[in-house]
């Protein structure tokens, strides 16, 4: 009875802060201090936390709206925005016939589609000694649309040179660059200019300009 009492005496009793887990298989028991394993022993996994959304989570069976497309209204609105695009500027036959000069390549081409679109003939020329052969050489041209600046014939000795030509004294010639000052302006009204413009000019303000120096029956209404 006394050894019983003295067994019972050195027992200790199992430390209150020690958590309990389940048992796993192999006997091993995961323990943990803080936020690091115990050297020496499992340490269990941490369960992966569900990823993050900005939206919050739909319920299951809920049913959202879903835009359906027509796909043979898609086909005929792409059919007709191509054949509007493709569809050539036509101009009327007795329309006026605008010689445009200039040696840029991107501002013939982009003024000769404005001018198109305004229902004008149009050719080009890169300076102003092509302008003055093609003139002389007989091509028809109700007005001349001129830069300044260019190689070999600039547009002040091309306005000189088509007002010294009998054929061509009366012809209407607008001078559009980006020449703005006042003394250019001068110079070139003094040799003959109809009318003076700045690049770039605005589409609207041009056609008009170009209207007033053209008979009436060669302006597309």
């Amino acid at each position: 009875m006394g050894r019983n009492a003295r067994y019972r005496a050195v027992r200790r009793p199992p430390c209150p802060e020690r958590r309990r887990h389940p048992a796993r298989p192999g006997g091993r028991i995961p323990e943990t201090r803080g936020n690091r394993a115990a050297p020496g022993r499992e340490t269990a996994r941490q369960p992966r936390l569900p990823e993050r959304h900005d939206h919050p989570e739909r319920p299951s069976g809920q049913a959202f709206p879903v835009a359906i497309l027509d796909p043979a209204g898609l086909a005929q609105a792409s059919a007709q925005g191509v054949r509007r695009a493709a569809r050539p500027a036509v101009a009327a036959p007795d329309s006026a016939h605008i010689l445009l000069v200039d040696d840029s390549l991107s501002v013939r081409r982009h003024v000769g589609r404005s001018l198109e679109r305004f229902g004008f003939q149009v050719t080009t020329a890169s300076d102003g000694q092509e302008a003055l052969e093609r003139l002389l050489a007989g091509e028809r041209a109700d007005l001349l649309l001129s830069d300044l600046e260019m190689p070999r014939m600039n547009g002040f000795e091309l306005l000189r040179a088509v007002r010294s030509s009998p054929a061509h004294a009366t012809l209407p010639v607008v001078i559009m660059t980006t020449r703005a000052g006042e003394k250019h302006q001068q110079l070139a009204m003094e040799l003959g200019a109809s009318d003076y413009l700045a690049k770039p000019a605005e589409e609207r303000l041009l056609q008009r300009r170009l209207n007033a120096l053209l008979p009436a029956r060669k302006v597309r209404a």
